[in-house]
């Protein structure tokens, strides 16, 4: 296993590992439930007893989104900042996507099937 695949089978673990739980989280959310019915602790918080600057970033992305902009602010003060970069990563790969622009910090590894002409990139 080269450690390319072997990266990639990880990703893939995490998001299936993840995935029931943001099921649940969604469900309660459409529901109208406000709070998190499975809540995954901050490591950070858990080895030190001290919050992270990372700490309530996703109820303040939670309150950012329904316009309670003042809640949001007040679970974390990052969170105007996070959202703008956010955003800025998020047009970056639509233009990557789309052909626009190449990112320079991306490493493009050929495939191992023998075509040369596709890429794989992580």
């Amino acid at each position: 296993m080269t450690l390319g695949s072997a990266i990639m089978a990880g990703e893939k673990l995490m998001r299936l590992s993840l995935a029931p739980l943001t099921a649940v989280n969604t469900l309660a959310h459409l529901a109208g439930l406000h709070a998190r019915p499975v809540a995954i602790p901050c490591l950070f918080t858990l080895v030190f007893h001290h919050h992270c600057l990372g700490c309530g970033m996703t109820r303040a992305f939670d309150f950012l989104y329904t316009g309670h902009f003042r809640q949001a602010l007040a679970m974390n003060k990052l969170v105007p900042i996070v959202f703008l970069l956010l955003w800025w990563i998020f047009y970056l790969q639509l233009a990557e996507f789309r052909g626009q622009i190449r990112l320079p910090f991306r490493r493009y590894m050929p495939k191992s099937s023998g075509d040369g002409a596709t890429s794989i990139y992580f």
